[in-house]
């Protein structure tokens, strides 16, 4: 699978609480279970560089 250049979001309690509130008011319009995800930017990995071995 192909490197995504996203990771979970990491949410502080106010924050998820929030999005458990936008969850509930969706479902609750669109009469749906529906269920949010938080993404955030993955943070760049250093670019792979082989040393040579003497």
């Amino acid at each position: 699978m192909a490197d995504m250049p996203y990771q979970a979001a990491l949410l502080s309690s106010e924050e998820l609480q929030k999005l458990q509130q936008w969850e509930q008011q969706f479902s609750r319009e669109t009469g749906k279970n529906i269920v949010l995800v938080a993404y955030q930017e993955q943070a760049e990995k250093p670019a792979f560089s082989a040393s040579p071995q003497s």
